[in-house]
């Protein structure tokens, strides 16, 4: 099994990495970042940890660090992968999103009760996100001055409609 590291994901100086990508098989594999699947377009079976995920536009799987995975899709399979430290959460998280963030981080035993590894987005909310990953996207590339810290704020407002979304998903 491969393993990944963070300085293959996220160039060195920045907490954040994101990148699209079109591959429609990966092996399984595991590293040292947190990570954040993003399905733009087609569908896949996402493997974590011997649990399987079927994810389709919309769909987000949360995947800690350390956790086995790999995923198979579809030919027109498409997704945005957000890659960073675990450090960065202390940036990302403050006290009025920390208990929901702690659901996801024990991403491990939540799976175990119910779906709580992928959110399901609606089609309102898959615009917001979208928007929000094409600029995290279009920061990455540009490099202008203070991007890395306009990509911690975007990320935590990724955050907080994954923590929205999962704990709408809990109360319905």
């Amino acid at each position: 099994m491969e393993r990944f590291k963070t300085e293959n994901f996220i160039e060195k100086g920045n907490t954040i990495g994101i990148f699209r990508g079109r591959n429609s098989v990966c092996e399984k594999h595991k590293h040292d970042f947190i990570e954040i699947v993003y399905v733009e377009r087609g569908e896949a079976e996402q493997i974590v940890d011997d649990n399987v995920y079927k994810v389709k536009k919309g769909d987000v799987v949360f995947i800690n660090y350390g956790s086995e995975h790999s995923f198979v899709g579809s030919d027109d399979y498409c997704y945005y992968n957000v890659c960073f430290n675990p450090e960065i959460m202390g940036k990302v998280v403050d006290n009025t999103n920390a208990l929901a963030l702690l659901s996801l981080t024990a991403f491990n035993e939540l799976r175990k009760e119910s779906n709580c590894g992928k959110i399901s987005f609606s089609t309102q909310e898959r615009k917001d996100v979208e928007f929000i990953l094409n600029k995290m996207q279009t920061e990455m590339v540009e490099k202008k001055e203070g991007y890395g810290r306009v990509l911690e704020n975007y990320l935590s407002i990724l955050f907080s409609y994954m923590l929205r979304r999962s704990l709408l998903t809990e109360i319905f």
